[in-house]
């Protein structure tokens, strides 16, 4: 199920409960959130290149083994405008404050580090999650 999709059923499944006045679990995933890396122009309109500073160590460290990087990519996403749609839809029906919202992620993202733009290494900076 596409993103747009996921949340577009997780809006309906809210208004849904919305007036039956008992507790329920909702569990919204967005699969592959990050790839295939497309989104709406207007995301990637808020971050032009230039406005985007390089990371500090961009060199690759000195016996770094093979295992250690990914194919090259470049990361873009727009999950967290639609976090954003599902908390609005919450504030809208009145809901958010009888309302837990949990968020998790799998692990980090390199943004130039050591070479390399991606999450497939067994760098730090890939390999924990964001705290």
């Amino acid at each position: 199920m596409s993103v747009r999709k996921s949340l577009d059923k997780a809006v309906e499944l809210l208004n849904e409960y919305k007036h039956k006045n008992r507790p329920f679990f909702l569990s919204v995933g967005f699969i592959r959130p990050h790839l295939p890396f497309v989104a709406p122009k207007k995301y990637f309109d808020l971050y032009p290149p230039e406005s985007i500073p390089l990371a500090d160590n961009q060199s690759v460290p000195d016996g770094a083994p093979d295992c250690a990087f990914p194919s090259h990519e470049e990361p873009r996403v727009y999950i967290d405008a639609q976090v954003g749609r599902l908390i609005g839809e919450l504030d809208r029906l009145g809901m958010r404050e009888n309302t837990v919202i949990c968020l998790w992620a799998d692990h980090g993202w390199h943004l130039g580090e050591n070479s390399v733009w991606g999450k497939m290494t067994n760098f730090e900076e890939a390999a924990h999650a964001p705290g």
